[in-house]
């Protein structure tokens, strides 16, 4: 072989090498996106969380303080809901404040709960923690709720449980770790077994420690390694 030609074939074997060793940079616009459309919502729903949890506790000027926070965060995420939820989220807003100004807690924590529902329901479907498992914590904090008017809402309660096992049922699957699942299947059990007998008591303790599971739940899902 003339010494061009060993050139020109080492040049060839070279550049060949080159090439295959350089890797095409991964394309994470998409998961990007994701969470940064997940962060935006999850922050605007912490108002709403917060609205709900208070309801029953905090004063008058707390709950204004808090409302305020709540319309804000609405008006900060329109451009990325449609129009039907940005209406139903301006309700769930001017609900929320006529319990306000009427000094009605338990119709200020349901109206604030509809609004988180209504947010977290936006979450993208691939989102790291699945949007059900947010689902979960709205039902627990809709049952909280219920438990707390006067009368208690029994009915109420069943179709919060009801949603509840419905949301369940679409993430359980996707827990690979027994325990996990276990504890959060036994929390579903004892709220039925309280509701199916009426115990105020035993159900707020169920209440609370289903979301309780709501918060290993997330913690399980935001440790999994990326897909």
């Amino acid at each position: 072989m003339k010494p061009s030609a060993i050139f020109l074939a080492a040049l060839a074997s070279c550049t060949m090498l080159t090439a295959c060793g350089q890797s095409k940079p991964a394309d994470t616009s998409g998961s990007q996106a994701v969470s940064a459309t997940y962060a935006s919502l999850s922050a605007a729903a912490e108002p709403f969380e917060a609205l709900t949890e208070q309801a029953f506790t905090a004063g008058p000027g707390k709950l204004a303080a808090l409302y305020k926070e709540a319309e804000s965060a609405a008006r900060k995420i329109e451009p990325q809901l449609d129009s039907s939820t940005t209406t139903e989220l301006d309700s769930a807003l001017a609900n929320a404040k006529a319990a306000i100004d009427t000094k009605k807690p338990a119709d200020i924590a349901l109206s604030a709960v509809e609004g988180y529902r209504l947010i977290v329901s936006q979450f993208p479907a691939d989102s790291k923690i699945p949007p059900a498992v947010s689902l979960l914590d709205y039902a627990g904090f809709r049952m909280q709720a219920d438990l707390q008017t006067d009368p208690v809402r029994w009915d109420d309660l069943k179709t919060a449980l009801s949603f509840a096992n419905e949301q369940w049922s679409s993430v359980s699957p996707k827990i690979a770790k027994p325990a996990v699942a276990s504890n959060f299947a036994v929390r579903l059990a004892d709220l039925q077994s309280a509701l199916d007998i009426k115990d105020v008591a035993a159900a707020k303790t169920a209440a609370s420690r289903e979301l309780d599971e709501v918060d290993a739940l997330e913690t399980y899902f935001s440790t999994q390694p990326a897909n």
